[in-house]
C-alpha cells in the first residue's frame, strides 16, 4: 500500500488458510479488485485467516508482528457461523477483527477497508514521528560543532577584554550565556530524539557528590541569587554527573520560567537514606492537577506565561534522565509551592522506593 487504502496499488492480503478455504476466498476476492491475494507473508497489508491457519502459522504471525511493531498488520479471522466466540480467546494477541462465514463480498470489503484505514493512519503517524526524531537528532548533533567554535570565540574575547573596545568586550559574557543556552537545547534535543524513538540513553556512572552538582547547576542558570540550596546526609552517589547537572538545570529553568517571578527557589538534596538520594526543587506557584498526566511529555508548555517560554522539552528530558538512572520523578503542589522531586538510587544495583516520604 502506498499512501492510503486502495490508492495506486491493491492491498496485499495473505490468506493464512487451509487450501480449500483459501481457494474459495480467492474466488470471492475476485469481486474486490482493490485486494490482491498473496501466498507468502511478505510485503503485507492485511491477513485473512481461519482457525486452522492461525494455528498452523502462529509462529509466523507472531514474528511478523514483532518485526513490524509498532505498525501492525491487521489480522481478520474468518469464523464459522456455528463456532462459539470463546475460541478467539486463544488468539487474542493476534486477531484484530473477525467475520462470520459465509460472508458477503460487500461485508468483507468493508472490514478490510476499515482495517487498512487504521493501518494507514498508523503508518502516517509512524512516518511523522520518525521524521521528528531524525530532525531533532540531526539538529542536536550538528549544533555542537558551531557551538564549540562560538565558545572558543567567547573565550578569546574574554582573554583579550583589556585590549578591546568596551562595546566589543561586553559581548563576551553575552556570547557565553547564549552558547550555554543553545548547548543545553542541543543536549535536550538529543535526549528527546533518543527517548521518543525508544532508544537507550547511555549514562556513565562515577562516584560524585550530588550536592556539588546542584551547586554547579545553580551557577549555570540566570538569577541564581533567588536560589537557595540545602543538603542533608551523605550526598555521595554513583551517577552520571553531566546528566544529573542537566536534570537540575532543567528543573531550575522550569521554576524560573513558570514560578512566581519574585519568589525564592529552594533546592534540597537529601542523602539520609542509605540506598537512595532525593533531589527536589520547589518554587512559589500553582500546578493544575489536570496537567499532571502530561506534565513530563515532550513539547508541553507551562500555563504560566513567560518571556523565556522554552520549547517544552525540559521536563520530558528530566523524566528521561531520571529513568535512565533507574529512579522516579514526581510533581505536586502544596501550600502554593510547586515541588518537583526525583529519587535516584545510589548505585546501579539499587532499586528506589516509591513509598519514600518527601523531605520535611
Amino acid at each position: 500500500m502506498s499512501e492510503a487504502p486502495f490508492v495506486d496499488a491493491p492491498a496485499r492480503a495473505w490468506l493464512a488458510m487451509a487450501p480449500r478455504s483459501r481457494e474459495a476466498l480467492e474466488r470471492w476476492l475476485a469481486a474486490i479488485p482493490e485486494v490482491q491475494p498473496v501466498r507468502e507473508p511478505e510485503g503485507l497489508d492485511v491477513v485473512l485467516a481461519d482457525l486452522g491457519g492461525l494455528r498452523e502459522h502462529h509462529d509466523t504471525l507472531v514474528a511478523l508482528r514483532q518485526r513490524q511493531h509498532p505498525l501492525v498488520v491487521p489480522v481478520i479471522l474468518h469464523l464459522p457461523a456455528d463456532q462459539g466466540l470463546e475460541v478467539i480467546e486463544e488468539f487474542t494477541a493476534l486477531v484484530d477483527d473477525f467475520v462470520r462465514v459465509p460472508v458477503s463480498p460487500v461485508e468483507l470489503r468493508v472490514r478490510i477497508r476499515s482495517a487498512l484505514r487504521i493501518r494507514w493512519a498508523s503508518l502516517q503517524h509512524q512516518r511523522h514521528t520518525q521524521f521528528e526524531h531524525r530532525v531533532a537528532g540531526i539538529v542536536g548533533h550538528d549544533m555542537r560543532s558551531p557551538l564549540s567554535v562560538l565558545r572558543m570565540i567567547g573565550t578569546l574575547l574574554a582573554d583579550q577584554d583589556h585590549a578591546l573596545p568596551l562595546p566589543l568586550a561586553s559581548l563576551a559574557p553575552k556570547l557565553d550565556r547564549a552558547v550555554d543556552a543553545l548547548t543545553r537545547l542541543a543536549e535536550d534535543l538529543v535526549v528527546m530524539a533518543r527517548g521518543r524513538a525508544g532508544g537507550h540513553l547511555a549514562i556513565e556512572r562515577a562516584p560524585c557528590r550530588v550536592a556539588t552538582l546542584a551547586a554547579d547547576a545553580i551557577a549555570l542558570v540566570p538569577r541564581a541569587e533567588r536560589i537557595t540550596i540545602e543538603a542533608r546526609g551523605d550526598t555521595q552517589a554513583e551517577v552520571d554527573a553531566s546528566r544529573i547537572r542537566q536534570l537540575l538545570v532543567n528543573l531550575l529553568q522550569n521554576a524560573l520560567r513558570h514560578g512566581d517571578p519574585d519568589g525564592s527557589i529552594h533546592v534540597r538534596i537529601d542523602g539520609r537514606d542509605p540506598q537512595q538520594i532525593e533531589l527536589s526543587v520547589d518554587n512559589p506557584g500553582q500546578l493544575d492537577p489536570s496537567s499532571l498526566a502530561s506534565l513530563f511529555d515532550a513539547f508541553v508548555q507551562g500555563e504560566t506565561p513567560s518571556a523565556d517560554q522554552g520549547v517544552g522539552l525540559g521536563l520530558f528530558v528530566v523524566r528521561m534522565l531520571v529513568n535512565a538512572h533507574g529512579g522516579q520523578v514526581t510533581a505536586h503542589c502544596t501550600n502554593r509551592r510547586v515541588v518537583f522531586r526525583a529519587i535516584l538510587p545510589r548505585t546501579a544495583s539499587v532499586s528506589v522506593s516509591a513509598s519514600a516520604s518527601p523531605s520535611p
